[in-house]
């Protein structure tokens, strides 16, 4: 069975006492060939860290405002 990391990255700016300022994006990134050697649960970091070095294309969710 494949594995498939599918995660919704939220692209956010702070002010300095820590709320968000608004607009911010958010954008679903699925990844599709992660390695067989790779085990969820086990290599977590692992796959998010192969996963942001091969990954060329995230799909926005919604247009920023």
């Amino acid at each position: 069975m494949p594995k498939v990391l599918d995660v919704t990255v939220r692209m956010v700016e702070y002010t300095p006492s820590g709320y968000v300022v608004l607009p911010y994006t958010e954008h679903r990134v699925i990844y599709e060939t992660i390695p067989e050697s790779l085990q969820i649960g086990q290599d977590d970091l692992s796959i998010c860290r192969h996963v942001a070095e091969n990954c060329l294309q995230v799909e926005p969710l919604f247009p920023a405002s």
